[in-house]
């Protein structure tokens, strides 16, 4: 039994949740709004995607090194992006790598 759940816990490990952030503040190029009424992609709806002009990592992770996504719901993080965007100030992005739509992963935080 000692065994099996050793198993598991290794087994399981990638489950974990990796915080990283983007080691520094990077520019946004460009940001894609999709409809909040999407039916063609799903789980797109609502979402906004951040355009990145390049992204190196804090940590080990799968995340893409060129995009960032936000949730519908966090109207806050879009309003500092949209500002960050048209003052042409760089941001730095936190994310949990577990939060995803491929290899986009969803931003958890957002600072200057």
């Amino acid at each position: 039994m000692k065994k099996l759940l050793w198993l598991l816990f290794f087994t399981s490990s990638n489950v974990f949740a990796t915080n990283v952030d983007s080691d520094g503040p990077k520019d946004i190029v460009n940001l894609f709004f999709y409809s909040k009424e999407d039916t063609t992609y799903s789980g797109w709806q609502g979402v906004v995607q951040l355009e990145m002009a390049s992204l190196t990592w804090s940590a080990s992770t799968t995340c893409s090194t060129r995009y960032v996504l936000i949730r519908s719901t966090d109207e806050h993080m879009l309003s500092v992006a949209l500002t960050a965007r048209t003052a042409n100030k760089p941001l730095r992005i936190y994310v949990d790598d577990t939060k995803r739509i491929d290899n986009f992963c969803f931003a958890r935080a957002l600072g200057y």
